[in-house]
């Protein structure tokens, strides 16, 4: 079993046990009163889960998120990136590949 089928069963198993089927509540604070909180929404972040977007002039500017959190958006983004990568060394192995000066020739570059 390939690090990336691995992750994926692991992020089943924490989706499945640690309530990301069921709606985490978002908190949204804007960024003056995130920082007179910071101590209480670190423990609230880190300890309950909990979700918070920081607002500046009521635009989203970012998100504090427990390390699980973070962990199960890497591993999405890991294997999103893997997919893209099988995909494209699919399309090479369809298609083959083009040499610098070929490309060169394509796209009207003279270097001369």
């Amino acid at each position: 079993m390939d690090n990336a089928e691995f992750d994926i069963k692991r992020f089943n198993c924490y989706n499945k046990f640690n309530c990301y089927n069921c709606k985490v509540k978002m908190h949204h604070i804007p960024a003056k009163q995130a920082r007179l909180e910071f101590t209480h929404i670190s423990d609230e972040v880190a300890f309950r889960g909990e979700r918070y977007v920081v607002t500046r002039n009521g635009r989203e500017l970012m998100a504090m998120i427990s390390m699980e959190d973070l962990e199960v958006l890497q591993t999405l983004e890991n294997q999103r990136d893997l997919e893209l990568a099988n995909k494209a060394e699919a399309d090479i192995c369809k298609h083959g590949t083009v040499s610098w000066e070929e490309m060169e020739k394509r796209l009207g570059i003279d270097r001369e």
